[in-house]
Parts: structure tokens; C-alpha cells; sequence
């Protein structure tokens, strides 16, 4: 299912400084008294994102902050939905992606956002019917009409692997997770391909900074590529997943990644990490929720418009 897109005008932007590290000093115990001034992560949209009754996870908002775009497992079976802004709240919810045969989930907009990427095992143009088919990238192109019908991302990006959770630089660099190559199917690495929304390049696995011999996925890259935010799952962790921050050297790898911490990562499982075009907030999944938190008091510089 499919419905009409919502033409956004994104507003003129200069490049999104560094996190820097201001993530890493979040406090480990929750705030009181003169304290409470200290950004704590929220629920974002209990009852009309986040609800109590189903499991939500990966969000991505337009630069206006007018609409925002997020995964949702309905018993196993996966959908994208977006909701739009009402005012100093927000609407109803709306399906965008949803199929009984295919899962739809980690939706990611290009810079421009005239694209909407996801993830799906729906098989290729071509593919014979009833044939299994692994994870693979798609997006949608936002049109006069509305979003077209969904196109394949292609075969320099996708594998027989599975690909998964994008993100890109203002520059058309896209970064994901795959596990082509790997050892055993559950250990995913972080990739980046060049060009990727016109002529796609063969994509590069990071280095030992960001890639260990463990799960790493759900990256989140910095618009002007300073930085990554992604989840791993290390002997090291707090709990069963835990978010990482790598910032890039001035040799242009990403150095060794440093675990966020709490109040964000706890005992159980945090992932599909988000940071808003301005800079202003970082979204996350935890606890099957969407949570936020207002990085500003964290020294993280917002976007000029």
C-alpha cells in the first residue's frame, strides 16, 4: 500500500559540525534537583508514534520537522508508517509501506529527501515468482503524484546478502550494513558506497574503528561525514545492544568507536540511531519505543538555516 507523498521545501543548510564527544558525558544517573536542567532521553509521541501495544523501531524526520517516517512490527510482520504535524503536535498515523507478503522497515531519506529508502524482501522485477529472497535496499521517488511504486536500489549496493539501515552524507555517500562475506549470517558489518544516488560505486567496508569480529549495523552518518552513530553487539556492552559513537580523524578513518553510555544504552537493547538535520535531537530505539533527547545543552551545534 501506498499513499500520496507530501512535498517538502528543505531549507538551505551548511554543514553539520562534529557531535565531538558531548554524547559521552551524558550523566549515568537520573536528575534531581539542580540537575534535572540536564537533557534526559523522552518518549517521542507515546501514543501516536510510540505506543505501549506494538514494538516500534527506526525513525527518520524531514528537515522541517513537519513529518516523521518510522518502522513498526505488527506480530512479525514489518511496516513503514509517517505521521505528520499538527500544529505543536501530531496528526494521526498513516501507512506508507504495507504488504502481506513483504516486510517494509529502516526507512532513511536521501539529502534532497525527494527519496524515501527502505528495506524489504520483496524479490526484484524479474525474480522467479515464489522465490526467497534476502534483504535488500529500495526507495520510493517522491513524484507529482505522489511516491511511485517501489525501485530496487540495484546490484553494485545489494548482494545475495542481506543489506540493511541506511544513511547518507550530503555529498550522496550511503552507508549500510551487510553481512556479504560474513562468517556466519547474524555478523553484519558497516559499508559505504560513493555516488550512491546516481552512479553507485562498489562499496568499502570501514576499518577496525567502526568493524570488529562482532555485529555491527544500524549506522547513522553525519551529513558532512564527520561521524557515525551505530549499534553493536560487543562482550563489552552494557546490554544486548548498545549504540557506539567514531568520529573521523584527520587521516579520514573513522577512530576506534566509544560506547554512549547511560542514560541512552541500558541492560536491554538500543539500536536505529537518528540525529535531526538541525542537530537539535537524537532519536533511538529503546524498549521497543522511540525515544528522543535534546542534544543542545550538549554542546552538539545545530544546523544554520
Amino acid at each position: 500500500m501506498l499513499i500520496p507523498a507530501r512535498t517538502h521545501k528543505r531549507p538551505s543548510t551548511a554543514r553539520l559540525a562534529g557531535l565531538l564527544m558531548a554524547l559521552l558525558f551524558l550523566p549515568t544517573t537520573p536528575a534531581t534537583g539542580d540537575e534535572q536542567s540536564t537533557p534526559q532521553p523522552e518518549l517521542f509521541a507515546p501514543g501516536v508514534v510510540s505506543k505501549p501495544d506494538r514494538h516500534e523501531f527506526g525513525v527518520v524526520v524531514t528537515a522541517d520537522d513537519s513529518t516523521v517516517f518510522f518502522g513498526v512490527d505488527t506480530g512479525g510482520r514489518h511496516e513503514i508508517w509517517q505521521v505528520e504535524r499538527e500544529g505543536e503536535g501530531w496528526g494521526t498515523e498513516q501507512p506508507v509501506l504495507q504488504d502481506k507478503k513483504f516486510n517494509y522497515h529502516d526507512p532513511a531519506l536521501d539529502p534532497e529527501e525527494q527519496r524515501l529508502y527502505f528495506i524489504s524482501n520483496r524479490p526484484p522485477v524479474g525474480t522467479p515468482e515464489g522465490t526467497a529472497h534476502n534483504a535488500d535496499i529500495w526507495y520510493l521517488e517522491r513524484r507529482d503524484e505522489g511516491w511511485s511504486e517501489p525501485l530496487h536500489a540495484g546490484p553494485v549496493i545489494n548482494t545475495t546478502a542481506d543489506e540493511f539501515y541506511i544513511s547518507f552524507t550530503d555529498d550522496g555517500a550511503l552507508y549500510f550494513a551487510s553481512n556479504v562475506g560474513a562468517d556466519r549470517k547474524g555478523n553484519y558489518d558497516i559499508y559505504f558506497s560513493r555516488n550512491a544516488l546516481s552512479a553507485p560505486e562498489k562499496p568499502v567496508r570501514l576499518g577496525s574503528g567502526v568493524n570488529t569480529g562482532a555485529y555491527e549495523a544500524d549506522v547513522f552518518v553525519a551529513p558532512d561525514g564527520s561521524y557515525l552513530i551505530f549499534a553493536a553487539g560487543r562482550r563489552s556492552n552494557i546490554g544486548r545492544g548498545d549504540l557506539y559513537l567514531s568520529v573521523r580523524g584527520e587521516d579520514g578513518t573513522f577512530e576506534t568507536a566509544k560506547n554512549l553510555g547511560a542514560p541512552i544504552n541500558t541492560e536491554g537493547h538500543e539500536l536505529c540511531p537518528f540525529v535531526s538535520r538541525d542537530g537539535r535531537f537524537f532519536y533511538y530505539t529503546s524498549r521497543q519505543d522511540i525515544y528522543r533527547i535534546d542534544t543542545t545543552a550538549l554542546g552538539i551545534p545545530r544546523r544554520r538555516q
